[in-house]
């Protein structure tokens, strides 16, 4: 037989520990949320089902292009707070060190034609104040933002130009085909 005041201990140890125990798991927990390079343009899967298409799509992405063999320079980004996010809370969402000024997107929906695409959402300033430039992309109003659809093998093009400020979106909108696509 257990002791009255016994019982009452336990009990009372049991109701301060947990919320201790619970913020410990939590800490934990997010110690253990992958933390991504910004260094490089993110993509990033915004839906939660057929992780077959996000491998298919990370997979083309990743093939070399050309005759140079040349990859994307990009982080791959499969993080369940991006999911169902898109435009500007996708964009607020990102990290305040995230400075590419652009992400690609896989949302998981085919374009009009029936293909795999990726969004390319770009949000660098278009504007002579420096201040402009500083902001974080939690600062980014949507009035600037730019997107278009693409294909997975036109990531590495795109990345490699918009990164170096060879292209922006206004070259990028010249060579999009009549069905929306940038090809």
């Amino acid at each position: 037989m257990i002791a009255p005041g016994r019982l009452q201990f336990g009990l009372r140890q049991f109701l301060i520990g947990a919320p201790l125990i619970a913020l410990i798991i939590a800490a934990s927990m997010a110690l253990l949320r992958p933390r991504y390079s910004t260094a490089l343009p993110w993509v990033i899967r915004t839906f939660s089902d057929r992780p077959e298409l996000w491998y298919s799509l990370k997979k083309q992405i990743s093939a070399p292009v050309g005759p140079s063999g040349l990859v994307a320079s990009v982080q791959f980004v499969d993080d369940p707070r991006f999911y169902g996010l898109s435009g500007v809370e996708l964009v607020h969402a990102l990290p305040s060190d995230y400075s590419s000024g652009f992400v690609f997107v896989i949302d998981g929906k085919p374009s009009t034609s029936n293909e795999e695409v990726v969004t390319l959402v770009y949000f660098k300033p278009d504007s002579d104040n420096q201040a402009d430039y500083k902001r974080p992309p939690s600062a980014v109003p949507a009035t600037d933002l730019q997107s278009v659809q693409h294909l997975p093998h036109k990531v590495m093009e795109l990345e490699c130009c918009l990164s170096i400020g060879e292209i922006d979106m206004v070259e990028v909108k010249k060579d999009v085909s009549p069905d929306g696509i940038y090809r």
